[in-house]
């Protein structure tokens, strides 16, 4: 799995269920028929869909949803996992994934061409993408749980640095912060 513009565009629409909801904790409140404080994906599944949300696919859908909010990979969810549906965490979520510009690194380079440093910083963040992917397997699971710890929905420099250094990335690291 990767975050790119059709998760980020399938999350947000996740957050616009929850909203409807009444908010994280009431949805959890609404989705948790059982009161175990705790959503396996397929409760998390079933329970989506029978209170209306709708998607291309839905089902499949919701199980991208499911492993974005499952952070430790646990296979079940609880309150504080769908808290993180927060609308201020996606303006972050949408740079990292690029959705401000839905062309590709391909296409940028070319545009970019007169400006070697703007194409270095691009190559640069997409191979940290890369880097955190394989880490991280879900470039959401790495955001929560390496770039942003805290859960502030911001990375200071000095939290970005850090966590390139515990997954090992040295590459042109004043263009990855640029």
């Amino acid at each position: 799995d990767e975050l790119d513009h059709s998760t980020v565009r399938l999350v947000e629409h996740f957050r616009e269920f929850v909203a409807g909801l009444g908010g994280p904790s009431a949805a959890f409140e609404v989705l948790d028929v059982d009161g175990n404080l705790s959503l396996t994906r397929e409760e998390f599944v079933s329970e989506c869909l029978s209170h209306g949300f709708v998607s291309e696919s839905s089902a499949h859908d919701l199980t991208g949803v499911f492993l974005a909010l499952d952070m430790h990979n646990l296979g079940h969810i609880g309150k504080e996992e769908l808290a993180w549906i927060d609308p201020s965490a996606f303006p972050h979520l949408m740079r990292l994934a690029g959705v401000d510009d839905e062309v590709t690194i391909k296409e940028r380079e070319r545009r970019l061409v007169t400006s070697r440093r703007k194409v270095v910083a691009l190559r640069t963040l997409e191979q940290f993408r890369q880097a955190l992917r394989k880490q991280y397997g879900h470039l959401v699971r790495a955001w929560r749980r390496l770039l942003d710890v805290d859960g502030n929905m911001y990375v200071t420099k000095t939290e970005l640095f850090k966590a390139c250094k515990a997954i090992g990335f040295s590459r042109n690291l004043r263009f990855l912060w640029s």
